[in-house]
Parts: structure tokens; C-alpha cells; sequence
């Protein structure tokens, strides 16, 4: 990660997402890869992050119903889902509810 030139591809991505965290996140991990970068990577140091991750029957149940769930329980405090594509497209109704939408300051 320390190279100048490094090549983007999703372990970058998750490298760069978890230096982007803000204190006080709730990091929600999807599991398989986002849950192997995110350990292999970590948060940085001296940050506050709070960090979840739920195991369905196959790996991938409620992940982002999880995730809205928290957003919607503590506005005031940031989450941040990392997720994959197969666990996106499993459990994107989750966003389909008729819940007011927190407005983050």
C-alpha cells in the first residue's frame, strides 16, 4: 500500500475507505472479503471505530438490513457498510422502507 504508483483494484479501495473513517463510525462489514480486508488491513490507529459483522446462513443475510438498521437507530453517529456485490444485490430492499431518512450534520 506504501507504493507510489499503486494499481486501484478493491483491496485499495478498502484501504483507502477504512483511512477515510471518521470516530465514532460504526464500520458494518459484509462478510467474506470485505471481513478479510478490513482484518488484514485494519482501522488506522487512534481512531474510534466500532466494528460489526453478522453471519447468516450463508454468509450473506441482512448484512445491509443491519447496517440500516443502525443508521436509522443513532442518527447522529456515521456507519459505513462494506459490502460486496453478491451480498448488495441479497439484501438491497433493505432501503426499501417508508423510515424518514436521518440527515447527517
Amino acid at each position: 500500500m506504501q507504493q507510489p504508483h499503486q494499481p486501484f483494484n478493491e483491496f485499495t479501495a478498502i484501504h483507502r475507505a477504512l483511512q477515510l473513517l471518521p470516530d465514532r463510525t460504526a464500520l458494518h462489514l459484509a462478510n467474506s472479503m470485505a471481513v478479510r480486508y478490513a482484518n488484514i488491513l485494519g482501522v488506522p490507529a487512534g481512531r474510534t471505530v466500532e466494528v460489526f459483522a453478522n453471519r447468516g446462513t450463508s454468509g450473506i443475510d441482512g448484512c445491509t438490513s443491519t447496517a440500516i438498521g443502525a443508521a436509522l437507530a443513532q442518527p447522529s453517529r456515521p456507519v459505513v457498510l462494506l459490502t460486496g456485490d453478491v451480498a448488495f444485490f441479497y439484501d438491497r430492499n433493505a432501503f426499501w422502507h417508508n423510515y424518514p431518512t436521518p440527515i447527517c450534520a
